[in-house]
């Protein structure tokens, strides 16, 4: 992580979910950057490629959230991914994995009551294997 506070990449086309998340993780003393869709992000992470985190919905256009976490992997193999999406199955998240994904987050009605404590158990996570 870094050495000032940790810095966060929100990605999500829907406005409103994405407003939600940056208001989330301020509150809980998080730097975060945002973006609208994956080419955006892409532009954004490339400014600053050392992001502590970087969490994205997987549904967007132009570029969904397994390309975007498999340009950002080239960039930077070590920042810790995590994708929200509706999907709940197996398969998709054994193939979110094997791109690089480090945990895949239904959107469901719990998802902002507990979206602080993943980033959180995440970056910790990342910090250990560094």
């Amino acid at each position: 992580m870094s050495e000032a506070q940790p810095v966060i990449l929100v990605v999500d086309d829907d406005p409103f979910v994405a407003e939600m998340l940056v208001i989330l993780l301020e509150d809980e003393g998080y730097a975060v950057e945002s973006a609208n869709d994956g080419r955006e992000a892409m532009a954004v992470f490339l400014q600053n490629p050392a992001m502590d985190l970087v969490l994205s919905d997987m549904n967007m256009p132009g570029m969904d959230g397994l390309e975007l976490t498999r340009e950002i992997l080239k960039v930077n193999g070590e920042v810790p991914i995590l994708l929200l999406t509706a999907r709940d199955d197996e398969s998709f998240t054994r193939e979110a994995r094997l791109c690089g994904v480090s945990r895949c987050l239904v959107k469901d009605e719990n998802l902002m009551d507990e979206i602080a404590g993943i980033v959180g158990q995440a970056l910790k996570e990342a910090a250990g294997a560094r």
